[in-house]
Protein backbone atom coordinates (compact mmCIF):
# COMPACT_ATOMS: atom_id res chain seq x y z
CA UNK A 1 0.00 0.00 0.00
CA UNK A 2 0.48 3.33 -0.80
CA UNK A 3 0.32 6.41 2.25
CA UNK A 4 -1.91 8.86 0.74
CA UNK A 5 -1.08 12.49 1.74
CA UNK A 6 -3.55 12.60 4.68
CA UNK A 7 -0.88 9.70 5.97
CA UNK A 8 2.00 11.36 4.93
CA UNK A 9 1.48 14.25 6.56
CA UNK A 10 0.43 12.30 10.46
CA UNK A 11 3.87 10.61 9.98
CA UNK A 12 5.34 13.69 9.31
CA UNK A 13 4.09 15.09 12.75
CA UNK A 14 4.74 11.75 14.67
CA UNK A 15 8.44 11.68 13.18
CA UNK A 16 8.22 8.16 11.32
CA UNK A 17 8.56 10.34 7.67
CA UNK A 18 11.61 13.19 7.55
CA UNK A 19 11.53 16.17 4.82
CA UNK A 20 13.36 18.48 5.44
CA UNK A 21 12.37 21.32 4.90
CA UNK A 22 8.59 20.46 4.55
CA UNK A 23 6.01 22.64 2.95
CA UNK A 24 2.65 20.97 3.06
CA UNK A 25 1.85 23.04 -0.21
CA UNK A 26 4.21 20.13 -2.20
CA UNK A 27 1.88 17.08 -0.82
CA UNK A 28 -0.07 15.53 -3.59
CA UNK A 29 -3.16 12.81 -3.00
CA UNK A 30 -0.31 10.22 -2.56
CA UNK A 31 3.33 12.11 -3.02
CA UNK A 32 5.42 14.62 -1.95
CA UNK A 33 6.62 16.99 -4.69
CA UNK A 34 10.72 18.03 -4.20
CA UNK A 35 13.37 20.05 -5.76
CA UNK A 36 16.35 19.56 -7.68
CA UNK A 37 19.29 20.82 -5.76
CA UNK A 38 21.63 23.57 -6.69
CA UNK A 39 24.90 21.31 -7.33
CA UNK A 40 25.43 19.12 -10.51
CA UNK A 41 27.94 16.88 -11.63
CA UNK A 42 28.07 15.83 -15.71
CA UNK A 43 29.33 12.51 -16.43
CA UNK A 44 31.27 12.75 -20.14
CA UNK A 45 33.88 10.60 -20.21
CA UNK A 46 34.08 6.76 -20.57
CA UNK A 47 34.28 4.91 -17.49
CA UNK A 48 36.22 1.97 -16.68
CA UNK A 49 34.04 -0.20 -13.90
CA UNK A 50 37.15 -1.35 -12.49
CA UNK A 51 38.31 2.11 -11.42
CA UNK A 52 37.19 4.69 -8.69
CA UNK A 53 35.47 7.97 -10.33
CA UNK A 54 36.05 11.09 -8.64
CA UNK A 55 33.40 13.58 -9.50
CA UNK A 56 33.61 17.54 -9.98
CA UNK A 57 30.58 19.20 -8.79
CA UNK A 58 29.67 22.76 -9.97
CA UNK A 59 27.14 25.28 -8.61
CA UNK A 60 24.10 25.14 -11.58
CA UNK A 61 23.76 28.86 -12.34
CA UNK A 62 20.48 30.66 -11.70
CA UNK A 63 20.41 31.68 -15.36
CA UNK A 64 19.87 27.97 -15.39
CA UNK A 65 22.66 24.14 -16.79
CA UNK A 66 21.71 22.86 -20.01
CA UNK A 67 21.78 18.88 -19.66
CA UNK A 68 22.57 16.89 -22.72
CA UNK A 69 21.57 13.54 -24.63
CA UNK A 70 24.20 10.62 -23.80
CA UNK A 71 25.46 12.25 -20.52
CA UNK A 72 24.58 11.06 -17.14
CA UNK A 73 24.13 13.19 -14.44
CA UNK A 74 24.48 13.09 -10.72
CA UNK A 75 22.65 15.70 -8.85
CA UNK A 76 21.02 15.84 -5.02
CA UNK A 77 17.70 16.62 -4.14
CA UNK A 78 17.22 20.15 -1.69
CA UNK A 79 15.20 18.56 0.68
CA UNK A 80 16.54 15.83 2.83
CA UNK A 81 14.30 12.72 2.76
CA UNK A 82 13.25 9.46 4.38
CA UNK A 83 10.98 7.10 6.25
CA UNK A 84 11.57 5.08 9.37
CA UNK A 85 8.63 2.51 9.38
CA UNK A 86 8.24 2.68 5.18
CA UNK A 87 10.09 1.99 1.95
CA UNK A 88 10.58 5.18 -0.39
CA UNK A 89 10.13 5.67 -4.31
CA UNK A 90 10.88 8.49 -6.26
CA UNK A 91 9.60 9.67 -9.71
CA UNK A 92 10.29 12.26 -12.07
CA UNK A 93 7.46 14.49 -11.74
CA UNK A 94 5.16 14.39 -14.94
CA UNK A 95 5.95 17.45 -16.44
CA UNK A 96 9.53 16.45 -16.14
CA UNK A 97 9.15 13.27 -17.46
CA UNK A 98 7.33 14.56 -20.90
CA UNK A 99 10.22 17.08 -21.25
CA UNK A 100 12.54 14.11 -22.07
CA UNK A 101 13.79 14.07 -18.60
CA UNK A 102 14.91 10.72 -16.30
CA UNK A 103 15.51 11.27 -12.77
CA UNK A 104 16.79 8.30 -11.88
CA UNK A 105 18.20 5.06 -14.03
CA UNK A 106 17.85 2.34 -11.60
CA UNK A 107 18.01 3.51 -8.24
CA UNK A 108 14.72 4.89 -7.26
CA UNK A 109 13.64 2.57 -4.33
CA UNK A 110 14.58 3.89 -0.47
CA UNK A 111 15.09 1.18 2.42
CA UNK A 112 13.03 1.77 5.87
CA UNK A 113 15.71 3.96 8.19
CA UNK A 114 17.52 5.96 4.85
CA UNK A 115 17.00 9.51 5.07
CA UNK A 116 19.26 11.86 3.43
CA UNK A 117 19.13 13.72 0.19
CA UNK A 118 19.05 11.47 -2.57
CA UNK A 119 21.06 11.43 -5.90
CA UNK A 120 19.36 12.10 -9.07
CA UNK A 121 21.25 10.18 -12.05
CA UNK A 122 19.91 12.53 -14.82
CA UNK A 123 19.71 11.68 -18.27
CA UNK A 124 17.76 13.19 -21.25
CA UNK A 125 16.42 12.74 -25.10
CA UNK A 126 17.44 16.26 -25.87
CA UNK A 127 19.41 19.80 -24.71
CA UNK A 128 16.94 21.22 -21.67
CA UNK A 129 17.67 23.60 -19.27
CA UNK A 130 17.82 23.01 -15.07
CA UNK A 131 17.47 25.64 -12.65
CA UNK A 132 18.51 25.52 -9.30
CA UNK A 133 15.72 24.49 -6.84
CA UNK A 134 12.97 23.73 -9.30
CA UNK A 135 10.67 21.10 -8.70
CA UNK A 136 12.12 18.14 -10.65
CA UNK A 137 10.08 15.02 -8.97
CA UNK A 138 8.12 13.36 -6.14
CA UNK A 139 8.61 10.92 -3.15
CA UNK A 140 5.64 7.81 -2.19
CA UNK A 141 6.02 5.88 0.85
CA UNK A 142 5.24 2.19 0.43
CA UNK A 143 3.81 0.23 3.57
CA UNK A 144 6.35 -2.59 4.33
CA UNK A 145 4.74 -5.86 4.94
CA UNK A 146 6.97 -8.41 8.06
CA UNK A 147 9.74 -7.67 9.91
CA UNK A 148 10.92 -4.49 9.60
CA UNK A 149 14.89 -3.82 8.82
CA UNK A 150 16.23 -0.57 9.12
CA UNK A 151 18.91 0.91 6.44
CA UNK A 152 22.31 1.92 8.41
CA UNK A 153 24.58 1.65 5.02
CA UNK A 154 27.57 3.93 3.69
CA UNK A 155 24.52 5.98 1.57
CA UNK A 156 22.87 7.62 4.66
CA UNK A 157 23.29 11.16 4.98
CA UNK A 158 25.60 11.64 1.90
CA UNK A 159 27.33 15.11 1.97
CA UNK A 160 26.61 15.64 -1.93
CA UNK A 161 26.08 12.94 -4.16
CA UNK A 162 27.85 10.01 -5.02
CA UNK A 163 29.47 8.64 -7.87
CA UNK A 164 28.90 4.88 -8.24
CA UNK A 165 30.99 2.08 -6.30
CA UNK A 166 30.97 -0.74 -8.62
CA UNK A 167 34.63 -0.81 -9.00
CA UNK A 168 35.01 -2.35 -5.45
CA UNK A 169 33.37 -5.17 -6.78
CA UNK A 170 37.01 -6.00 -8.50
CA UNK A 171 38.88 -4.72 -5.10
Amino acid sequence: MILTSNEIAKNIDSGNIVISPFDSKNLGTISYKFKLGNKISAIKKTLDSKEKLDLQFEDIPEQGYIIEPGFLYLAQTYEKMGAHNYAQQIFALRDVGSSGIFIHISADLGHSGAITQWTLEITTGHKIKLYPYQFIGQMIFWVLDGTRLCYDGEYQDMPHSLPSKYWKEFA
